[in-house]
């Protein structure tokens, strides 16, 4: 079973939209942040969801 795995920098973006969105609505920003943390969790019941990646991509947010 694939497993998801949050990168630093997928982590610092998360820091910075909860930071962001805290100036104008604590609430706000910690629901928001939660579903996205919650997001990947559809991919337990639904492994194949989402697009083919080619081996040989250049995009450093896409690996195998």
């Amino acid at each position: 079973m694939a497993k998801v795995v949050w990168t630093e920098i997928a982590i610092d973006d998360l820091n910075n939209i909860a930071n962001f969105h805290s100036q104008y609505s604590n609430n706000f920003a910690s629901a928001l942040i939660k579903k996205l943390f919650d997001k990947p969790k559809i991919l337990k019941g639904m492994p194949e969801l989402g697009r083919i990646v080619l081996k040989e991509t250049t995009n450093p947010f896409v690996s195998l």
